[in-house]
């Protein structure tokens, strides 16, 4: 399927980094597997494009841990263990849980507004796992915004990098759930009414939530290759 730079988000992007936006967010929606490889020639025809975007495009997916060298000097969609895992959301779950109190302590009222409309169509998402996740990653982005801390949000961006890599790797087997929806709803209740200790608790056990469910999935994953021969 060749892919035409028909979203508006992306017009004004150079080649290259329209390929990398494109693939990223392909990546992420788990459409490619865990050492699933990648052939730039494929990439060149599904973009329509030359090699040389492409390879603009697939070094920053290395470098954003993505992909990974694979033998004959090729590039892989790379995997992740649970020790990565465990250690991914350790650091995630305080660094949402900062940024929710700090969110609760210098959300604008446009900042709440924005969080509850994120709020309602995630809500209406519930069924469609693509744009539920789309919605999620909207809701989580805010927050971090909203807790205006320039470390938070790089750290964020490497953590939402790395969490891609679970994605990946539980994509075919993980569905988000209208529980999930209601904590959102618990972290936003909280951001709301500026009750920084609520905010920073109820964004722990969320992720303390997903934790535990990814990591199910990726121990089943685990189990199932060591018993293949």
């Amino acid at each position: 399927m060749t892919i035409q730079r028909d979203d508006p988000a992306h017009d004004d992007l150079p080649r290259g980094a329209f390929v990398y936006q494109s693939l990223r967010e392909s990546l992420r929606f788990g459409e490619f597997k865990a050492g699933q490889k990648i052939r730039e020639v494929d990439i060149c025809r599904r973009f329509n494009v030359s090699r040389t975007p492409v390879r603009e495009a697939l070094k920053l997916l290395h470098a954003d841990g993505f992909l990974t060298a694979a033998p004959g000097g090729r590039l892989a969609v790379a995997g992740i263990n649970l020790d990565q895992a465990e250690e991914i959301y350790e650091m995630r779950e305080t660094v949402e849980g900062l940024a929710a109190r700090l969110a609760a302590r210098k959300a604008k009222t446009a900042d709440i507004v924005e969080l509850s409309k994120i709020i309602d169509e995630q809500m209406k998402c519930v069924g469609d796992n693509n744009k539920l996740l789309r919605a999620n990653d909207r809701f989580h982005v805010k927050i971090y915004e909203i807790s205006r801390n320039r470390y938070i949000m790089k750290t964020a961006d490497l953590l939402l990098n790395s969490i891609g890599m679970i994605r990946i790797a539980t994509s075919d087997r993980f569905s988000y759930s209208e529980e999930s929806c209601k904590q959102h709803c618990q972290i936003f209740s909280a951001i709301e009414r500026g009750d920084t200790q609520g905010a920073e608790d109820a964004a722990r056990h969320h992720i303390r939530e997903g934790r535990r469910m990814r990591i199910m999935l990726l121990m089943e994953i685990e189990a199932v290759k060591g018993q293949e021969p």
